[in-house]
């Protein structure tokens, strides 16, 4: 994450210095999966906020409305700079991980690069956000009856949804119908002959 918010081609975001007291405020946010260490000074520092942010969902209703104002502003403008850089930088980064044959690397970056076309995490809560009229309290809602993957989502009951969208029939049967179209991606091994190890008989022992 820090890599690529260090990138060059993010250079020319500007952070002023009265920036500084919203994004430390944020980085001390509970939802914020990777916290900046240290003060918040460094341009890197504020773009992985703005980018968990956005994959948190976190939104602010405490500041007075000519803070917000001006604050939202920027951060809008930051934002749509930054996802537009990181989504391609990502890709390359998936190009580069799958050629060094390296899975893990390559599952991190694959994370990444759905999360940010999605503006969700892809491996959280969040996800079903996606879904057209969850919204925040609907999510919450379903998040307390251990809905909270799309697979659950699926194989939910119609009452339960319409529980906690708080809303009559057929509302439930047709978000679960909207659930099902969402692409399910999977895998699966099999393995042919015998297994050959090269480590020798006696360093198994």
């Amino acid at each position: 994450m820090y890599c690529l918010c260090s990138a060059h081609e993010l250079r020319e975001i500007p952070f002023y210095a009265k920036e500084r007291s919203f994004f430390r405020e944020r980085n001390a946010h509970g939802s914020i999966r990777f916290k900046c260490k240290g003060d918040i000074t460094q341009l890197y520092q504020k773009i992985s906020l703005i980018v968990q942010s956005v994959l948190n969902d976190i939104t602010e209703t405490d500041r007075s409305a000519k803070s917000k104002k001006s604050t939202d502003f920027s951060f809008l403008a930051d934002q749509w700079i930054i996802f537009r850089v990181l989504k391609r930088l990502v890709r390359c980064v998936v190009d580069c991980q799958s050629h060094l044959k390296d899975s893990i690397g390559l599952n991190s970056a694959l994370l990444l690069s759905r999360s940010l076309e999605a503006s969700v995490w892809d491996d959280g809560a969040l996800i079903l956000r996606q879904i057209d009229k969850v919204g925040a309290v609907m999510m919450c809602n379903l998040i307390k009856k251990n809905i909270t993957t799309i697979d659950e989502f699926i194989n939910a009951s119609q009452h339960d949804i319409e529980a906690a969208g708080g809303k009559g029939p057929p509302f439930g049967i047709n978000l679960i119908g909207q659930a099902k179209m969402f692409p399910k991606m999977a895998i699966s091994l099999s393995m042919s002959g015998k297994p050959v190890s090269r480590i020798p008989s006696s360093e198994l022992i």
